[in-house]
């Protein structure tokens, strides 16, 4: 990795979380994401690779 995913508050965190079944696990990934210095890059990334579903 290098960049803004060296950066990112999620780095260490099982990718699962990020597809969440409980409402427990989309409070830990929203979480994640609000204190993560690297959302803005990463939301871009996103965006641009079709991660994102509207």
């Amino acid at each position: 990795m290098s960049g803004w995913r060296d950066k990112a508050a999620c780095r260490d965190m099982d990718p699962d979380l990020f597809f969440p079944t409980t409402s427990s696990e989309e409070r830990l990934a929203l979480k994640a994401c609000a204190q993560c210095p690297a959302i803005c890059e990463c939301a871009r990334y996103a965006a641009q690779h079709d991660r994102i579903s509207g």
